[in-house]
This record gives structure tokens, sequence and C-alpha cells, in this order.
């Protein structure tokens, strides 16, 4: 994926809290607590995002930005594998879907000679 292409603070790796997550099986452990913070901050500052281009529902897309980017990066990581960008692929049709406008291109909206 083009460095154009990335959304800002969305890592290239599957993100360490993941793996701490997995391997502490205490859902008290610091250090799961701290992953959980991080990734449902992740997913709220997505959510943000969507908020802020007009999606019909920000919380949803937000939520599935992140699982689609966590599935990404964590199995970009077990095959040692870029798998980005078939994830923007499918983050194309996840924001096309939620914000109609995203779906318009100048062709599309031209009026017919």
């Amino acid at each position: 994926m083009s460095p154009a292409c990335r959304a800002p603070n969305v890592p290239t790796v599957a993100r360490p809290f993941i793996g701490a997550a997995v391997e502490i099986r205490d859902p008290g452990h610091s250090a799961r607590i701290f992953a959980r913070d991080n990734t449902t901050a992740f997913a709220a500052r997505l959510a943000e995002a969507a908020r802020e281009a007009g999606a019909s529902d920000p919380q949803q897309l937000g939520e599935q930005l992140a699982l689609l980017l966590d599935g990404a990066s964590t199995r970009s990581r077990v095959l040692d594998a870029d798998t980005f960008a078939t994830a923007a692929a499918i983050a194309v049709i996840l924001i096309d879907n939620a914000i109609p406008w995203a779906a318009v291109t100048p062709e599309s909206s031209a009026e017919p000679e």
C-alpha cells in the first residue's frame, strides 16, 4: 500500500496489543486492559473520521474498519504477506456503502449529453 493510501496511525504490521491480548489470558491483567483500551480507542478514532465524513452509521463503519485492519494486520504477520491491498479494496466497499456520496465519481455524476 502506498504511503498516500495509509490512514494516519494505521500500522502496516500486526498491532502488538493484539498479540499481548492473545497471550495473556487474565482479562484483568494490566496489559490486557491496555490492549483493550487501545483497541477501542482505535475504533473510536475511525468512527470519528467516519462521522466527519458523513457516514450514515459512523460507529458501525468505525468498528467494521477496525476489525478489517486488525484482521489484515494479523493475517499479514501470520502469512508474512502484504494483505493491505485486499483490505483497502474491502474498505472501499464499506465506505461506499456507508457514505453514498463517496461512491460518486466526476464521471458518474456528469449529465448525459
